[in-house]
């Protein structure tokens, strides 16, 4: 057992924290979520005296989770999470899934009570040591401040940042147990440091001359599809580059990067899900189809990728396995951004009309969808999800959540041509979480932001709504209220006898009296005149869009039935 070097009348905690924050803002951390408590006192202290690090205090741990997971998606960096002892830490673990499953760099450091102090029954003791199993992808016991642990802080700083964003990116926990006094203490002649903090320097995969002329034989004047997944933002300029040289049209998931802005050079199809779901693949089947990022939200498209096994399916992607329809053909494991640039400087194109032909039919899917919606009184919620996918402003943040309206915006938001970043916590596909990643996206990117989410999911995180009082945030909340679950309708559970009480489950929640109650301004719309006005103002607001679940149904399947007769 080794021995601990202790100085007397040294705080070693205090020169170890010090030292820790600082090499941490070296490395690039930006943001630091708090919670209040006593065991973390000389993380907070630290934290509280460095002034490259903004910090953003949250009063649970579940809300600051999804905070800083937002901050992690709008920046692409990570942002740190400082916690007490005992159960706090454990109130992350939603937020680490999904920046685990979304490749989002996360970081976690948690305060903990000494060795002696645990499995004793002494009060906030909880085993925190690997606390979060497999979800993280990097795990450290940093042990006890001494001497020589102090010496060593710059290191520890700068590999808990790099095995944050190292590929692929996700959340890692430090976990960090203190021994009384936990108060800043005197530093009077100790050991500081050792030289100067690391720096990371970070390569990309690519592949072997032989490799790159095969993946380009197997495209060269081929009628392709480009299919984008949420997790690839970083090569949609590559990936617009691309399509355009290769002739090819683009089935763009809504967090592909590639629906709003420039990169998708017009190839970007706004109404893939519907033509998916028309039968226009099969009757203009692509002779290839090469994916980046994850499957994208389209069930049309991904059943239509697992009933065709035969068309070859080329997937590139630096880590991870994304074939949950058991079809893919060829997987590249690469850097996609590098590798589409290259390849759109040196793929043979086919065919003109072929991007074109597509185009065309999401033209008349669009005008189809107009039609239908316009002849449907509002509100109605594939119009919700149009409107606000138009009429926010460009350049902004717009949050949209997974059930429903994910799957409304892909499939009835338009194109737009001016920049938007548009989130959601696709990587494990929950509804929980959203508002607070939300405040988070809006704090860490300093946009306005609009999130569109379900009643139910709102439910989940209602007390995100305080957060966003105190923080006066620019965020707007559409809140798509049919009392219950309304995908569930959509599915064969409808059937059942208990399907109301068990899966519809209404909860009979006045949304505009509780974001009152934590002081934020709301209101219910029934016009899209009135959806219009409450979108243009400023500040924290929630707005409520109430429709009924059945009709949402009927609607759903008007349009889908159109956009099929249409492209016949």
């Amino acid at each position: 057992m080794s021995k601990i070097s202790i100085l007397p009348g040294v705080n070693h905690t205090t020169i170890r924290m010090t030292a820790f924050v600082e090499a941490l803002a070296t490395s690039g951390l930006r943001h630091v979520c708090i919670s209040p408590g006593a065991r973390n006192t000389p993380l907070a202290h630290a934290f509280a005296n460095n002034d490259d690090v903004e910090k953003w205090i949250h009063h649970d741990e579940r809300s600051a989770g999804f905070f800083a997971l937002g901050i992690g998606k709008v920046t692409g960096t990570p942002a740190a999470l400082v916690c007490t002892s005992g159960s706090a830490v454990t109130h992350y673990l939603p937020a680490i899934t999904e920046a685990a499953f979304s490749r989002t760099p996360l970081i976690v450091l948690s305060a903990d009570r000494p060795p002696e102090l645990r499995d004793v029954g002494a009060p906030q003791a909880i085993d925190q040591v690997k606390v979060f199993g497999g979800a993280v992808k990097w795990s450290h016991e940093a042990g006890l401040s001494d001497a020589t642990a102090a010496t060593t802080a710059h290191r520890l700083a700068a590999q808990t940042v790099a095995e944050s964003l190292d590929t692929p990116p996700g959340p890692v926990h430090v976990n960090f147990p203190f021994r009384a006094p936990l108060m800043p203490g005197p530093t009077p002649d100790a050991p500081q440091p050792k030289g100067t903090v690391p720096q990371v320097v970070r390569g990309d995969a690519t592949l072997s001359d032989n490799d790159f002329e095969s993946l380009l034989d197997s495209m060269n004047d081929k009628r392709g599809l480009l299919a984008v997944g949420h997790g690839a933002t970083r090569a949609s300029e590559a990936a617009g580059l691309f399509a355009q040289a290769a002739g090819w049209p683009i089935l763009a998931d809504p967090l592909s990067g590639l629906r709003a802005g420039p990169h998708g050079l017009g190839g970007a199809l706004a109404h893939g899900d519907l033509l998916a779901g028309s039968g226009y693949f099969d009757n203009h089947a692509p002779e290839v189809v090469l994916r980046i990022g994850a499957i994208p939200t389209s069930k049309p498209f991904w059943t239509w990728l697992e009933k065709h096994p035969s068309i070859p399916q080329i997937l590139i992607d630096s880590s991870g396995w994304s074939d949950p329809t058991n079809s893919l053909a060829t997987l590249v494991r690469a850097d996609p951004d590098q590798i589409l640039r290259e390849l759109a400087k040196r793929i043979v194109p086919t065919d003109k009309t072929h991007r074109a032909s597509w185009i065309a039919a999401d033209g008349t899917a669009a005008v189809t969808v107009d039609e239908v919606m316009n002849a449907t009184a509002f509100p109605n919620e594939p119009a919700i999800a149009s409107q606000v996918g138009a009429q926010i402003p460009g350049d902004s943040v717009f949050v949209v959540g997974s059930s429903m309206p994910i799957r409304d915006v892909d499939a009835f938001m338009a194109v737009r041509n001016d920049p938007l970043t548009i989130l959601g916590n696709r990587g494990a596909n929950g509804i929980d979480g959203l508002l607070s990643m939300a405040l988070g996206a809006a704090a860490g990117s300093q946009r306005r932001t609009t999130v569109l989410t379900g009643d139910v999911g709102a439910l989940h995180d209602l007390t995100a709504l305080a957060t966003a009082t105190r923080l006066d945030l620019d965020v707007a909340v559409v809140i798509v209220d049919n009392d219950g679950g309304g995908i569930f309708h959509f599915l064969p559970q409808v059937e059942l006898p208990e399907f109301e009480e068990y899966f519809g489950a209404p909860h009979g929640v006045d949304f505009v009296a509780v974001a009152r109650a934590f002081g934020v301004s709301a209101a219910t719309v029934d016009t899209p005149e009135e959806l219009a006005g409450e979108l243009a103002r400023t500040g924290p607001r929630v707005i409520v869009v109430r429709t009924d679940r059945n009709m949402n149904v009927e609607v759903h399947a008007r349009i889908r039935e159109a956009v099929s007769a249409a492209l016949a």
